[in-house]
């Protein structure tokens, strides 16, 4: 599929969504790295109790029967999505590159990864331009300086220049 057929589907779903697309409030309680550190403790394949918030760009997703897994990711770092059947098909509506709130309950699955268990999903931002390739990022000069935002999603080194440049700066 093309990049300008990619858009195309985005903008239809876009369009399906309506007034839902912005809505008009979501207040992340944590940050990725907040719950990295407060929740390092947690033993593989148990469950926190904890319900927190969190949002982010939804830079990567997998399914998995009747599960699916993504990964949202803030300025501070990565969280895992641990979604479940009931909210599977909501899921699959989102792309990689929107911008998504989840509340949920905190956990680490079986093998280790600490993740949030979303009870609600929010879409704050539709993503109407597919992200870099995953692995190999943006490797043309070029188009790392024209398209900056690019960069600065898809590179992290990008972001701490850009963070580092801002405290020098202020």
């Amino acid at each position: 599929m093309s990049e300008e057929d990619l858009y195309r589907a985005r903008l239809g779903k876009l369009d399906d969504l309506g007034a839902e697309a912005w809505p008009v409030r979501f207040g992340p309680t944590e940050s990725a790295s907040e719950l990295q550190e407060r929740y390092s403790g947690l033993e593989p394949g148990s469950e926190s109790g904890d319900v927190v918030s969190v949002a982010g760009r939804l830079v990567a997703t997998r399914e998995q029967g009747r599960l699916a897994f993504g990964d949202l990711q803030d300025r501070t770092g990565r969280i895992q999505l641990f979604v479940t059947r009931d909210l599977v098909e909501r899921f699959k509506e989102l792309d990689t590159g929107d911008i998504v709130g989840a509340t949920g309950e905190v956990m680490r699955t079986k093998l280790g990864e600490l993740s949030v268990r979303p009870s609600e999903l929010v879409m704050l931002a539709k993503s109407l331009r597919p992200l870099p390739d995953k692995w190999h990022g943006l490797k043309d000069v070029e188009v790392r300086f024209r398209q900056r935002y690019l960069d600065l999603i898809s590179n992290p080194d990008s972001q701490r220049i850009a963070r580092l440049r801002s405290a020098v700066i202020r």
